[in-house]
Formats: C-alpha cells, structure tokens, sequence
C-alpha cells in the first residue's frame, strides 16, 4: 500500500495567534497518523539517508543545512554575525553539533520537518489543515514536536512524555533561530509586525545561545547592548533596501 497526503483545500493562511491556538491539536493528530505509515511504504527521500535509528545522523542534517547558511551570509554579514557572537570556532552550530554525540537513539517516523504558518491553511470551518510535504522526511518525531512548540511558543507535549533527546532539539533550534532571524532582521524587507514578531523572542533567545557558546550574556543579563545590535541591522537592512532601490533588477 503506498500513502498519500495530498489532497485540494480551500482556505487562507491562519493569523500567528490562530496558527499558534490551533497547531498542537492538528500536530498531535498528523503524528499519530503519520507514527502509523510504514517507512518501507514510503518514497524514498531524494537523497541518501541516515538508516532507521540513525537519530544522531538525520539531527546533523539539520545542523548541516544552517551551517551552509552560515556560510553563505558569513561574508556580507560580518560585522553583524560579530555583533550578535555567531563568528566562533567551529561556528553557530558549533554546540549542536557537539551535542549530536548526546542523541538517544529512536524509531523514526515521518516528519514534515517544517511545520509553520506558511505551511498550514485554515478552512471555512476554522479548521487548520498542514500541507506542503515537500520537506519531509524520516526522523525523530520529537524533532517535529520541538520545532512547533518553538514556533507556537507553548508545549504540544507535557514533559514526562518527551524524549530524552529534547534538550538537545531546543538548544539546536534557539541557536537556529539566533542565526535566521538576525539574516532576516538584517537582509529582508519586514513589516512593522513581522520585526515586533522576531522580537517577541529574539532577545531570550540570544542570551539562551550567547550562554551555551561561553559568550557574555546580553546587557541585563549581561554585557551586548541588544538595542545597538537591533540598530546596527536597521542601518545594514536601511542601506540594502536603498541599493535596491536605486538599482532595480533587469526585467
């Protein structure tokens, strides 16, 4: 038997606040249909894959593809990667990666591996349906638990049914959002709500990372004046939307 999750959906992209009130439900009932497909059943993933147990193996994936994001802005970003403590050895991801060797090995299960706003679509009935599979793959199902309470800022699951491995997914994932959002804060054309959400919980964030990393805490807790570092990526983001502006791309 082969299994399908495709299928059409009218509706419109949830708010935050509704993605965030309904997510958990909707995650916990696609996991447990998902927990019952069959891996063997499944396609493929398009490149070669860490084997069934392999939990260390597919959570290096993860860490792997921030690293080469790391290393694509790293040049333009600089003084901005600086500021914020992203340039250690061994990079960002530098604790993630050590933390990998941590992993306690689990079954592996299907996981959409990018479950957010963006993926999701509310119905006439006010019901939240995920989609775009594009990213999924097989992995630790506590993965896709830590990436939507990170999103949601709340616990789909309560603590004494977490995996052993969780400390390590949310550190991974604090680091992670330490990393894209200072990219996004720095390069993207935000609205005003979309800078206030970053915000929401980049400063904890960064004290989180600044702390694992051996860095200095921010400016109570600590010694980085954030308001600074969120001046220095308005200037950089104000003069990159200047540049484009005055050089438009060629049609």
């Amino acid at each position: 038997m082969k299994y399908s999750v495709q299928r059409y959906i009218e509706g419109r992209r949830p708010t935050r606040d509704e993605f965030a009130r309904l997510a958990r439900a909707e995650v916990r009932a696609v996991r447990n249909q998902l927990s019952e497909m069959p891996l063997s059943e499944l396609c493929a993933p398009s490149v070669p894959w860490p084997a069934d147990g392999d939990t260390r193996g597919v959570f290096l994936r993860f860490v792997e593809a921030d690293e080469q994001l790391f290393e694509l802005h790293k040049d333009e970003l600089a003084e901005i990667f600086d500021a914020v403590g992203l340039l250690l050895p061994g990079g960002p991801m530098a604790w993630s990666r050590a933390a990998a060797d941590s992993l306690v090995s689990r079954r592996h299960e299907l996981i959409h591996a990018d479950i957010k706003d963006d993926n999701t679509i509310m119905d006439r009935m006010g019901r939240l349906t995920i989609i775009d599979y594009g990213n999924a793959v097989p992995g630790d199902p506590d993965l896709e638990y830590a990436i939507v309470d990170h999103r949601t800022m709340g616990p789909i699951l309560p603590n004494n049914l977490r995996s052993p491995n969780r400390p390590v997914y949310d550190g991974f994932l604090c680091d992670q959002r330490v990393l894209h959002d200072a990219i996004k804060l720095s390069l993207h054309d935000l609205s005003p709500g979309q800078r206030r959400a970053i915000h929401e919980g980049y400063r904890s964030s960064l004290v989180s990372f600044r702390k694992r990393a051996g860095l200095r805490s921010t400016r109570r807790p600590g010694s980085l004046d954030y308001d600074k570092l969120v001046d220095l990526m308005q200037r950089h983001n104000a003069r990159l939307q200047r540049d484009r502006a005055g050089n438009p791309p060629a049609v």
